[in-house]
């Protein structure tokens, strides 16, 4: 079984007038599967290139990337892309959801875009779990933005990826909402097997966090 994402080097450059900007030192890493991991530090440490990096969305400056023995850093662009269709989720902003559907038909399309009958059946228990069951058969302009934020990580998780990669999921979230995607995450990184790796300096992440791996300024 795979059980390790791991970095070897890995580092991102900028062009810049007359020259390159460092902006994520090398960095040499292993984030095992099962764990929920949170990337911390301060502005300028490289964590937004770093996801860039592992979400293969970016190619990095230097190093390599391994999931097992697989170099994925190798990939060409239309391999990293169906690499990354079948095993990577990215939590991203409201905007993941459909406006004229309801929450429980977005969750119903992303299952059916995976082709994966049982996700919209986790999506709704993952909804339920959070306790805004009661949001499903409502469109997303009549949820609050707490609401929305908690449902598109859901729509991530519901797929079953074997990598998710969020970037401050719990911004802007009360203490009780953040804590319950918190744990949210890092519970579907134990049950799943999966490598879940956060952005994040909130508190309530921090303290769900199986490890946390601080960036440096380069």
């Amino acid at each position: 079984m795979i059980s390790c994402l791991r970095l070897r080097g890995v580092s991102q450059t900028v062009a810049e007038a007359g020259g390159e900007k460092r902006t994520l030192a090398p960095l040499t890493a292993s984030l095992p599967a099962g764990m929920l991991h949170v990337i911390g530090g301060p502005a300028g440490s490289g964590k937004t290139s770093l996801l860039a990096i592992l979400s293969l969305t970016a190619a990095a400056a230097q190093g390599d990337i391994y999931w097992g023995a697989r170099k994925l850093s190798t990939l060409d662009p239309i391999e990293a892309q169906d690499w990354r269709k079948h095993n990577i989720a990215t939590i991203g902003p409201a905007s993941a959801l459909v406006p004229l559907l309801t929450i429980r038909e977005n969750i119903k399309l992303a299952a059916a875009v995976q082709g994966r009958a049982d996700a919209a059946r986790r999506g709704e228990a993952m909804i339920a779990a959070l306790d805004l069951g009661s949001g499903l058969d409502r469109l997303p302009a009549e949820l609050t933005e707490s609401d929305i934020r908690q449902i598109a990580v859901v729509l991530a998780l519901c797929r079953e990826p074997a990598i998710v990669l969020a970037d401050e999921p719990t911004a802007a979230l009360g203490d009780a909402a953040a804590t319950a995607i918190a744990r949210l995450l890092r519970t579907y990184a134990h049950d799943r097997h999966a490598v879940v790796i956060c952005v994040s300096e909130d508190l309530p992440m921090l303290a769900m966090a199986d490890n946390v791996l601080r960036l440096q300024p380069p």
